[in-house]
């Protein structure tokens, strides 16, 4: 099978790879994009950053949250001051080892709740400095192909529920300077967990082993628009975020490339402090982040937004979200012009 096949299963947007290189983007001359590859975790619907990253230290975040707080016993601490959902106890290997790093407080100094409006603001953002198409997944991919026309670039979604074995061919087919027993590792049915998201981290794990030749993957994980009954759903989607993740990572340790991996969620926005009448959050703004990777240093970046000066029922954003992508674009892709206007966080270790 080969990439046009490939392409041709581009049916549910589940995984997305970008080459950016032939459009006239590119990394500093030591060619370190060939080096390095970046996973983008969407939390697709706005992911609660407050019951993710939570300041149990504060006695607001109890005296506010009500019903949807989490249990101080339960929670897993990060600092004195900050812990994470008990869910994300999969996660808890990388932190302690330092290399995982919470990224608080993100926003965008002009909010919006829409959906669409906030999740294409994320995303034009961190394709304009690739210099690729207007967004790092594209719901027509023969339409943007043939707007775009690039000569070496790949652009695609993938269903994980039929790609597998179609993946294995087209690596086989385009890679065979991979070893079997990289091959075998990475297709072997015991590694992730059972599920969408599972198997979709599945195949990009098997696309970074196999090196193909791009330097950003997006995966998505929906399903966090808790409107209503938001404790169930949404630690079962935490739980869900935090094995793919922790399954990943360890393949990746195990292979040898989690040097030269980053993964780095992101979501449109945050989810209101104070829970709605139907024991869910509605649409906010605020919300943290994580970033994971053998580069990155370990730790809290930024300053969690105060519960005790909110923008009415919303959380006001104390990091500017271009400065999260510029440390990503700059310090770890090697975009060297990207967000030129933003500092870096200082989360990425260079090697």
């Amino acid at each position: 099978m080969d990439r046009r096949s490939l392409i041709a299963l581009s049916c549910a947007s589940s995984v997305a790879f970008f080459a950016p290189c032939a459009l006239g983007a590119g990394p500093k001359k030591n060619n370190s994009l060939s080096k390095r590859f970046c996973l983008l975790v969407e939390l697709a619907g706005g992911n609660d950053g407050l019951n993710t990253v939570i300041p149990y230290s504060d006695p607001l975040y109890t005296k506010q949250r009500q019903q949807l707080a989490i249990s101080p016993q339960e929670i897993l601490p990060l600092d004195e001051n900050l812990g994470l959902h008990p869910a994300m106890e999969p996660l808890m290997g990388a932190w302690l080892n330092g290399d995982m790093a919470s990224v608080v407080g993100l926003g965008h100094p002009i909010p919006s709740r829409s959906h669409f409006r906030s999740g294409k603001i994320w995303d034009t953002a961190f394709a304009s400095c690739m210099h690729t198409v207007p967004r790092w997944s594209t719901d027509d991919v023969k339409r943007q192909q043939t707007r775009t026309r690039p000569k070496k670039c790949s652009t695609t979604r993938t269903n994980a529920s039929n790609t597998l074995m179609s993946l294995r061919q087209w690596l086989l087919t385009n890679h065979s300077d991979v070893s079997r027993a990289s091959r075998r590792k990475l297709l072997s049915a015991n590694d992730f967990p059972a599920g969408h998201f599972g198997q979709n981290i599945k195949v990009a794990a098997a696309m970074l082993l196999e090196e193909v030749a791009t330097p950003v993957i997006k995966v998505k994980l929906s399903g966090f628009d808790t409107h209503t009954g938001q404790m169930g759903r949404h630690s079962a989607l935490l739980q869900e975020l935090s094995c793919g993740l922790a399954a990943f990572r360890n393949i990746m340790i195990r292979t040898g490339m989690w040097d030269r991996v980053l993964i780095a969620t992101y979501s449109e926005f945050g989810r209101q402090v104070t829970a709605n009448g139907s024991l869910g959050t509605d649409h906010g703004t605020a919300a943290a982040h994580l970033v994971l990777g053998g580069n990155v240093k370990g730790g809290i970046y930024g300053v969690h937004p105060s519960l005790n000066d909110l923008d009415g029922n919303n959380l006001k954003h104390t990091t500017d979200f271009r400065q999260y992508l510029a440390t990503i674009a700059r310090d770890y892709l090697d975009f060297s012009g990207a967000f030129s206007a933003y500092t870096s966080m200082g989360f990425i270790t260079r090697t």
